[in-house]
This record gives structure tokens, sequence and C-alpha cells, in this order.
């Protein structure tokens, strides 16, 4: 296990392009629904030494 720092050791998903269009056709949530009803989110990262930005995304 790194500390974080290793960057060549990770491999990454290529990312979702969101456009006008994709956003046109994502439905809205229901008037009556809850946050919980969209779904949760767990936030993994930082490093040890500097875990500030995987602190702050939480608030």
């Amino acid at each position: 296990m790194t500390d974080g720092d290793d960057d060549d050791a990770r491999t990454h998903a290529p990312a979702d392009v969101v456009t006008p269009a994709a956003l046109r056709d994502w439905a809205l949530p229901a008037a009556t629904g809850s946050k919980y009803g969209r779904g949760q989110v767990v936030v993994v990262g930082g490093a040890l030494r500097s875990p500030g930005a995987a602190m702050i995304s939480g608030l």
C-alpha cells in the first residue's frame, strides 16, 4: 500500500462527458423525494500527509 504519492501505480476509468443533451435526458427527482432517494456516495481520497481536499468534499 502506498501513501498516495505514487500516481503511476493507479489506473483511472475514462471520464464521462456531460453535455447539455445528456442533462436534458436526465430525469428530475420527484418533488416529494428525499435526498437519500437519489443515492449516497462515499468519498475515498487524500493522503495521510495531506487529506484536506477529501475532507472538505463532504462539507
